[in-house]
């Protein structure tokens, strides 16, 4: 917008001004390699973390939420695996079926509710609930191929 208002500048010198004036407050424009994509930060946001001036999380850096979700993950992919063994889905369409059941119907609920009793952000509930979704519909397409 400012290229077309210095162009219009040219033929009207009644906007000078206002083009000087706009040119001094815009940031300077950035190049693609200093445009990074930060996939985390909607949920940043929903869960009010608390964040540096460069949006990164602020904290101790601790490892433990990465250990308990690995190890979370691990209990709900044995729990699937064994719901795909006794009901005996073999065929990838079951296994989606199956994921997804979990991931809608067991996962989210009980998400949104804690999350509902607790104040939480509703987008956050949305964010993680497409999360438990997804991740458990991956985990009902591996288990039946494996």
């Amino acid at each position: 917008k400012l290229a077309a208002a210095q162009r219009a500048v040219a033929d009207d010198h009644r906007f000078r001004d206002n083009v000087m004036a706009l040119a001094q407050v815009l940031p300077r424009q950035l190049e693609p390699s200093e445009i990074t994509a930060r996939l985390g930060a909607p949920w940043i946001a929903a869960a009010e973390i608390p964040v540096d001036a460069n949006g990164k999380p602020m904290g101790n850096g601790s490892s433990m939420p990465f250990v308990i979700g690995f190890v979370a993950m691990i209990l709900v992919a044995g729990m699937m695996r064994h719901i795909i063994a006794i009901t005996g889905i073999t065929t990838v369409g079951g296994g989606i079926m199956v994921g997804f059941g979990i991931g809608a119907f067991l996962i989210t609920p009980w998400v949104a509710m804690n999350y509902a009793f607790s104040g939480r952000k509703s987008m956050l509930t949305v964010i993680d609930g497409v999360n438990s979704v997804v991740g458990s519909t991956i985990m009902g397409v591996v288990l039946t191929l494996f």
